[in-house]
């Protein structure tokens, strides 16, 4: 998916804003996703595509891949830099490493679980 993503746009952001120079903001995406469900109630005036996998969110994507990221045997250091979180106690304190290469590999051994898990269900 990166790489698809990487060709669309090229080496800037993944998820690039329309409305504004840098990324899409998180709070953006949810609120579209809540939009766009049939329940939603939101301007019900308005004709709009709606989602046929209901009640979910976005940040429920961040804990299915900090799962199978788990299932995929990345170290919890990795996998919590990943999603962003400092680490815990003295760790998160003394220890400054970035991680970069060890969550562009963790991330490319999810995209590749993830492909093979779409193709197996491809029609």
């Amino acid at each position: 998916m990166v790489l698809r993503r990487k060709k669309l746009y090229g080496d800037g952001f993944l998820f690039p804003s329309r409305h504004k120079v840098g990324h899409i903001e998180q709070k953006y995406v949810t609120e579209q996703v809540f939009y766009r469900q049939p329940y939603s109630q939101i301007r019900p005036e308005q004709v709009r595509p709606r989602l046929t996998v209901t009640h979910w969110a976005p940040h429920d994507l961040r804990r299915t891949s900090r799962t199978l990221l788990a299932k995929l045997g990345c170290p919890d250091s990795v996998g919590e830099t990943i999603l962003g979180h400092m680490l815990p106690g003295v760790v998160g304190t003394y220890n400054r490493h970035q991680y970069d290469d060890e969550k562009r590999l963790w991330l490319f051994n999810l995209s590749e679980h993830l492909e093979s898990l779409a193709k197996r269900f491809e029609i």
